[in-house]
This record gives C-alpha cells, structure tokens and sequence, in this order.
C-alpha cells in the first residue's frame, strides 16, 4: 500500500545518514550525548521527550558540502555535544536547543528567544559550547558531489579504477599484437619458414590477441558496472537529500523558488548530472580515453621519439581548440536545457488546468505561449548543433592531420630502413587510439560543461535551502508543557502582527492584527477580499513570519515553538481540498499525530474509531462506505470519481482526525449543499469544545454560528464580538458588510440551496 507523501515514516535516505555516523559513534569516536542543561531541569513529562528539528527541519545530519544543510523529515532526539550532533558530522553553526516552556520564560525574550552566541560560542547555562565553524564547501561543483559520496562509494571506485586502468593498459597491447601479427605474416611470405612453423607462430599470435580481447572485456565490464553503481547511489542520494531539505521549507523559500524549477532541478538538471558520468564510462570518454591517450604518447615515444613528435606537434594545438569548443557547447546546451524546462512548465501548465483552457478557449494563447518557449529552445539547439558541427570539423581534421604526418614521416624512414613496416604498422594503430582518445575527452569536456551547470543549479537550491535552514535554526526550540488538570489548550493570540509578502515588499497586507482565539470557541473571520484573512490564517499555520508583532500559543511564542510539535496541534482546511495518490484510508490518516519519539506509529486500521469518527463528524462516512470498496478505494491526486463536495468532506475529516487543539478553516464549506454544510457545522459546532476553531467565511449561517466574529479591513481587525452584538451597532463594519455585501453571505446561501436543489441531494457538489 503506497504510503501518500509526507508521512511519519522518515525516508530510506534518513538511515543513509544517520545509520554510519551512529555506527561511529558506537566506536568511540565521539563523546557521549549531553543533554542541555534546560532539557534535564525542565523535561516535559508525559513520556514525550523533547525532539530536535534543527533549521525547522529533522535531526538528520548535515548534509557534506551544504553547509550545514538538514533535509527535514525523520524526527530523531537532538543531542549534542560542542556543537556536534549525536550523529557524528560538525555543523556548521550552533544549532537549535530544545527546551521546555518553563525555561524559556525564565530567559529575557523580546519576541523570539534566541541563544546567546558569539563568535560562534554559546553563553554559559546555554547549554552549548564552542563550536568551531564547519569548512566552506568547495567551490568545483564537481569536488562537493565527491564530497556528498559516502565510504562505500569511494571503496567501490578503489577496484573500479583498477579495472579501468587494466582495461586501457590491456587495449594499448593490441597495436603491438597486430604490428606482431603484420610481421608473422611477412616472415612467412618473405621467408623460407616452413609453412607449419609460420601457422604455429600466426595461431599463437592469434591465441594473444583473443586472450587481449578477452581481458579488456572482462576488465571493463567491471569498470563499467561498479562504477555505475557507485554514480548512481551518490545521484540517487544527492536526490533524495535535495527533496528532504526543500520539502520541509517555509512558504517564502517557494516563494523565490517556484515549484516548477524545484522540480526540474530534481529531475532535469540531476538526470544530466547523471548522464554526464555514464555516458563518459565507454573506453574512448572520460577516464579511460584520459589513460589511453596519455599510454598511447608513452608507447610511442618509447618506439619511435621521431613519430612522437608528430603526435606532439599536432594533437596538443587540437586538443586546445575542441575544448574551448566542448565548454561553449555545454554553456550552450545549458541555455537549451533552461529554455527546455522554460517550455516545459509552460506545457505542465496548460495540461494541469486544461479544463480552464477550453473553457475560456485558450488553446491558441497557450499553443503560442508553448511555440515561443519551444522557438527559444530551437535557437538554443541550433546554436548547440553549430558549435558540434566546428567540433567534428576539427576533430577529423586533427586525426587526418596526424595520419598523414604518420605515414609521410614513418613512410619515409620505412623506405630509408630506419624505422621497421612493423612498428610503423603500430604507431599507426596508435594514433588512431590517441584520436579517438583526444576526440573522446573533448566530448567529455562538453559533458562535463553540461554537468557543471546542472549541478551549479542543484548546489545553488541546496545552498538556499541551507541558509533558509539556518535563519530558522538559530533560536531556542521550545516544547510547551501539557496545559494544567483541567485546563485547555488551544489559546491563540495575535497582537500588532504586520506582514508584507517578500515577493510583494511594497504591498503592506497587515498592519497589525490583535486577535484573540479561545479554547472551545469557534471564531469567524470576514470582510472583503484583499484584506488579509488568508495571511493570517497562514501566519498562524507558521507557513510565513510576522515582520513585526507576536502569535503565541498558550502565552508561548510560536516562532520558537518546535515545528513538528507545533504541526500536532495546529490542523487546516483549504479552499481547494488537497487529495493525495493512495486510498480513502491513507488520505484520512496522512495527518495522524505525529509522534515525538524516534519510532513513528504504525498507520491505524480502517476499523479505527477515531478515523471513521472524524469522517462522520465531516459528514463523510456514508459516501464512503457507499463506495465498492470504501475505505480502501484508491483516489488520484485529480479524484475525478469524486465531487467537489465529497472532496472537501475528506478533506475536513483529515483535519479533524489530527485531533488539533486549533482548527483553521478556510471557506470549508464552500463546495457544500445546504444538507451537508448544516451536518457539518454541527459536527464542528459538537467538537468545537476541545479546541480554538478560526474560520474564514463568506456564508451567512456560518457567520451566525460562530461564537465571535472578527471584521478585518485595512490589514487590521476593526471589529470584534458576537453577531447580535455587531449587528446592534449602527454603522457598524459587520453591519454595513452585511448590507452592502450581500453576495458575500446572502446570496452565497442562496446559491448553496440553489447547487443543492440542482444536485437532488447528491454527493455535495
């Protein structure tokens, strides 16, 4: 059963990092883990100890070369020791602590509790100590990727280069042999040897080259095959562990980094990363066309130092000249990839909305829109395939030049009876190893352009991940205590919260929000479109930071709350419901609560009370159980087979079986039918007890059930209180939004009970 994204299990490459560094620890290679000193004064109790998520991310260890960069997603205990992590790799920078509530209130705080640091040295009682900064990563994109491979990797190239050199020591012979087999062939013709004694020497010449042929084959079958795999396992790594560290990142880092290009770095760019080693395996690329060439001038020079020259003449000057070409055509196949991923998105685009395509018959602004990507990748190629063109052109030149200098000079000093047919007959089997060679390595050198600009994007969205990491990663962590006997948990306040979007600076969105959420009390937030309800549902959700202000939780700041901790008790539901690939059953428990132990807990059965109580509380169970195969029917992140209603109904289950102790809604109900929108409220309204609810509504019957509701205008709330209490002001915001507004709450009700009358009472769409 696949398991939907994003779940509790850590990824296969969390052991990767942790397994080998836990294993050197065992060995005594590092001290003891300590935990701080406000960890052992203040654990929390309820046997959850507090858990490290360093840069808002896991406990994984720095990945080698990113300075310092995590990939979040396998939650393990923080403990550390001089600025090193239990995991045994130095970070790059004092990292987060986990402390308890009660001791973070015993720290001044302006607003953020950060630790007392530096010149990178903690302050005493911060439960650190100096911690040496980690060494820049190199800047060759190449030597970080060496960097990233791990022990077994490198072991692997070990035999993998000896069988390399093997191969390409075993293919120089083979000139020789048939140079020997040339000469066996003239003795015999030119000679009186007995015919038995010249077929004697020819098998047996023969009988060398097949034992040659063989050993070359045999040699780079190894070559090939453990080099293979130990490319592959480093790329397969640097793939997951680039995903883990941009996965986990706020709403800002995607932000400046689109999705879209997100992905086509873990694809595109590392997929040519890759291409670039193997296709640069074949004996005349990369490294064996590097140790045949350098073998071929060896072996001729040793023979003939006259022929050598020849060679030196000519091949030093053309090497020059194509690699200058192969690094234009891989700066240039780096514009027709970019222009490539540019027609790409374009195309992905059209293709994810196709509905609205043709609704609004778009199809020609789209074919234009793709056509004028595509155009710029057709001159992006054409310039790639002028500059292969000069390449071959000098390519053969070079070779044709050599061969003819070969057999003019080894010609002439045959017929002057310097130089023996023989050898002569050898260099020319040289030299054309030596072209092939040289020919080979300037491809390698257009790959390797290719590649350097591929992994100078990979590194370039692994560095901004990792600074975006560290910006998080230097604050104190807290995990609040469980509230008192009898208490609740779930109060939420906002006071004088600004916010501008970094994308937008100029656009001020909130120009402080004072909001108050109450346990056991459902607010709802109105007003206009513009004003900033979405943001401050988001702000509250931690997917962005207040520029200015505060939001805390139960009077703990939730910018140093712990991220995987803070997740458990804050569920959301969206506008537009969010369906993952899986079934019924892994959608609703894709939010389970998290542990905060090492070990995740296992996913709970279809028979579990809590999932199918929190999908009839979202007036979903019947239609599910409706279904042939319930529970366990499989959903394509499209979930074309369901309604809009029937989608949202999912949606809002998954959220209520988190149990959250804070409930954001955004317009839950807005593909609702009347029936189900009233099971629904009642549902939240019945369990609204346990927890702070926040709605962002434009219908009037939610608006009425809420306990409070909040008007923003302006980027602010101006108007606060129950809906008998807004409505008594005259002149009023709510009220003047009432009446002024009417298709905001309405008509919206009216349309409600059209779409249900229309549906028959259908699925809720």
């Amino acid at each position: 059963m696949t398991r939907p994204r994003g779940s509790a299990a850590p990824p296969p490459a969390a052991a990767a990092f942790v397994a080998p560094a836990a294993a050197a620890a065992a060995r005594g290679r590092l001290a003891p883990p300590r935990p701080s000193a406000a960890v052992a004064a203040g654990r929390p109790a309820v046997g959850a100890p507090p858990v490290g998520r360093v840069g808002g991310g896991g406990g994984w260890p720095p990945l080698p070369g990113w300075g310092g960069c995590r990939p979040p997603a396998a939650r393990v205990p923080l403990r550390r020791r001089g600025g090193r992590v239990a995991t045994g790799v130095r970070v790059a920078r004092p990292v987060g602590r986990v402390v308890t509530a009660a001791s973070a209130a015993a720290a001044p705080s302006n607003g953020n509790v950060r630790p007392a640091v530096a010149n990178g040295v903690a302050a005493a009682g911060g439960g650190g100590s100096a911690t040496p900064p980690a060494p820049p990563p190199p800047t060759n994109p190449f030597l970080r990727l060496a960097r990233f491979s791990n022990r077994s990797e490198r072991l692997l190239m070990v035999p993998a280069l000896l069988a390399a050199v093997a191969a390409s020591a075993v293919a120089l012979c083979q000139p020789l042999m048939f140079g020997r087999i040339l000469g066996t062939l003239l003795t015999a013709t030119t000679t009186t040897v007995s015919p038995a004694a010249a077929r004697r020497s020819f098998a047996a010449a023969i009988a060398t080259v097949a034992a040659v042929y063989a050993a070359e084959v045999t040699a780079t079958a190894v070559w090939v095959r453990l080099a293979t795999r130990a490319t592959e396992r480093v790329v397969s790594r640097l793939r997951t562990a680039v995903y883990g560290s941009v996965v986990g990142r706020g709403a800002p880092f995607f932000d400046a980094h689109p999705p879209a290009a997100v992905l086509g770095v873990l694809t595109s760019d590392l997929d040519a990363v890759q291409r670039g080693f193997w296709d640069n395996l074949p004996r005349d690329r990369g490294v064996r066309a590097a140790l045949e060439a350098v073998g071929a001038l060896a072996v001729v020079t040793s023979m003939s130092p006259r022929l050598a020259l020849v060679f030196l003449a000519i091949v030093p000057a053309a090497a020059t000249r194509c690699a200058r070409l192969g690094m234009a055509m891989g700066a240039a196949a780096a514009a027709e990839a970019a222009a490539g991923a540019a027609a790409t998105a374009s195309a992905t685009a059209a293709l994810r909305h196709i509905k609205t395509v043709v609704a609004f018959a778009s199809a020609p602004v789209e074919a234009g829109r793709y056509g004028a990507a595509a155009a710029a990748r057709s001159a992006a190629a054409d310039a790639a395939g002028g500059l292969k063109a000069v390449l071959e052109t000098t390519n053969r030149g070079a070779i044709y030049a050599i061969l003819l200098a070969i057999l003019g000079v080894g010609g002439a000093g045959v017929l002057a009876g310097s130089i023996p047919l023989t050898l002569l007959y050898s260099c020319i089997g040289y030299s054309w190893s030596l072209n092939f060679a040289v020919q080979g390595l300037n491809y390698g050198v257009a790959d390797a352009g290719r590649a350097a600009a591929a992994l100078g994007r990979v590194w370039a969205l692994a560095d901004a991940s990792a600074a975006d990491a560290a910006a998080a990663a230097d604050r104190e962590v807290v995990v609040p205590p469980p509230p008192p006997a009898g208490g609740r948990r779930g109060e939420v306040r906002l006071r004088g919260v600004h916010f501008r979007y970094t994308t937008r600076p100029d656009a001020h969105v909130l120009r402080g929000v004072d909001l108050t959420l109450t346990p056991g009390t459902t607010t709802a937030l109105v007003g206009a479109s513009g004003v900033g309800k979405s943001t401050t549902l988001e702000l509250i959700c931690r997917l962005y930071t207040p520029d200015a202000g505060s939001i805390t939780l139960d009077g703990v700041d939730v910018g140093t709350i712990d991220r995987t901790w803070w997740a458990s008790q804050v569920a959301v539901v969206t506008q537009e419901p969010v369906i993952w690939e899986g079934t019924i059953l892994e959608n609703l428990t894709y939010a389970a609560p998290p542990s905060l132990l090492n070990t995740p807990p296992p996913p709970p059965p279809p028979t579990t009370p809590g999932i199918v109580a929190a999908a009839k509380a979202a007036s979903a169970h019947d239609f599910i159980t409706a279904l042939p195969r319930g529970y366990d029917t499989p959903l394509t992140p499209d979930a074309t087979t369901l309604s809009g209603g029937q989608k949202q109904r999912l949606s809002l289950a998954r959220a209520l079986a988190r149990r959250p102790s804070v409930l954001l809604l955004d317009e839950p109900s807005a593909a609702l039918d009347a029936a189900s929108e009233a099971a629904v409220s009642a549902a939240l309204a019945s369990s609204a007890a346990t927890r702070s609810t926040l709605v962002i509504a434009h219908r009037l019957a939610t608006v009425v059930a809420a306990d409070t509701i909040a008007v923003m205008d302006g980027g602010r709330v101006v108007e606060a209180g129950s809906y008998g209490a807004l409505m008594g002001v005259p002149g009023g915001a709510f009220r003047r939004l009432v009446e002024t507004q009417s298709g905001a709450f309405v008509d919206a009700d009216a349309r409600a009970a059209a779409d249900a009358g229309a549906a028959g009472g259908g699925g809720g769409g």
